[in-house]
């Protein structure tokens, strides 16, 4: 975990004291720092505060960011060592996108406001559950399962891109971008 400061109080204390919601947020900036950005997206300092959109009404979604026709929607949750995400979690995520255009309550106002960018009809979207915590074979069953996305919108099952990563498969990705970065 990163100590320098990247706009973030959360990188200036200890991570022991944070709270489970403050560790999730850390993580999901880490994350996007030091894997998503180099790995595929690049996001801003600005642009991650301005995605973070965690909070009632979020329709399970943390972070969301659009770059061009392509859209990163990402859920992080933290847990304890002992214990991982509910499977529950990981299909509630996978439905973010039928919320998204079937709108069962109004979104949270930084939500809303990142959803007004969004065009269904054509943009790529990618679904990221990033779980800090142990993997139950219940939860990696459920994130191995199809997404069941709405027909409404034409092609957007076929736009659409989900994936787990628990920690073993963080480990795995930073593994390959230090290889990648030093050649070895």
């Amino acid at each position: 975990f990163p100590s320098h400061d990247k706009g973030s109080d959360l990188y200036q204390k200890d991570f022991s004291k944070l709270t489970a919601d403050e560790r999730s947020r850390a993580l999901l900036r880490w994350y996007i720092e030091e894997i998503l950005n180099k790995e595929s997206f690049y996001i801003s300092q600005e642009d991650i505060e301005a995605g973070y959109v965690d909070a009632a009404n979020d329709y399970c979604i943390d972070f969301i960011h659009k770059d061009d026709s392509n859209v990163v929607i990402i859920q992080s949750k933290y847990h304890k060592e002992a214990s991982g995400s509910p499977r529950e979690h990981v299909a509630d995520f996978k439905n973010c996108l039928n919320r998204i255009v079937e709108k069962p309550s109004k979104p949270n106002k930084k939500l809303q406001e990142a959803l007004s960018f969004l065009n269904l009809e054509t943009d790529n979207i990618y679904l990221k559950f990033i779980n800090f915590g142990s993997t139950t074979p219940q939860t990696k069953e459920e994130a191995d399962l199809p997404m069941a996305i709405s027909d409404t919108i034409e092609g957007l099952k076929d736009r659409t891109e989900f994936e787990f990563l628990d920690e073993k498969l963080i480990e795995e990705k930073i593994r390959m971008l230090a290889t990648i970065v030093t050649g070895k």
